[in-house]
């Protein structure tokens, strides 16, 4: 991973005040966590599955809790994305950017892999975690093809300001849970 990616990286830095505070609501003491950053840059879909394969051991022991994070569509001239998603559908451009995202949430709730990577092929959403989320849909099929029925919901989604035209930008930001 070149330096400067790195550097710019900061979905750690926004998941550890939300998950200190899940432990301390948990009265898990901080101190007994160790926590393995794992940052796994750009991917091709096969690697995806070695690296939920290399994982597979870890997910399955129950000492351990994954993180996957990622913002959803970064959208604006700034971000080199403007694409209007179904126009003829959507006309208000962030009804359209929301409608996007809503779509690519849906495939990770119903965990269809194929269908994820088709989305990103057909719409060039700009999913920072699109990566990551390959890596757990692929643990996710591993585990329910072991008889394991995991459940994956929508916890939240937000966005950082409205886009009325184009001049306009907004990252969007999902939460979705995992239960096994």
């Amino acid at each position: 991973m070149q330096k400067k990616v790195e550097i710019a990286e900061h979905s750690i830095e926004m998941q550890l005040p939300y998950s200190a505070r899940a432990l301390e609501e948990a009265k898990i003491p901080q101190e007994t966590i160790e926590i393995v950053p794992i940052l796994v840059g750009n991917l091709t879909e096969s690697m995806e599955k070695q690296y939920a394969s290399a994982f597979l051991p870890y997910w399955n022991d129950c000492a351990n809790f994954f993180l996957f994070s990622g913002d959803f569509c970064h959208w604006g001239e700034r971000f080199g994305y403007q694409y209007h998603y179904k126009k003829h559908e959507f006309e208000a451009i962030d009804d359209a950017i929301s409608a996007m995202d809503r779509e690519g949430i849906s495939h990770l709730i119903n965990k269809n892999l194929q269908s994820w990577y088709a989305y990103l092929r057909k719409t060039g959403n700009t999913i920072c975690g699109e990566h990551p989320f390959g890596i757990l849909l692929n643990i996710i099929r591993s585990v329910d093809s072991a008889g394991v029925n995991a459940e994956l919901h929508l916890l939240g989604y937000d966005k950082s300001n409205v886009c009325a035209n184009t001049d306009d930008s907004r990252v969007s930001y999902a939460s979705v849970g995992v239960w096994v």
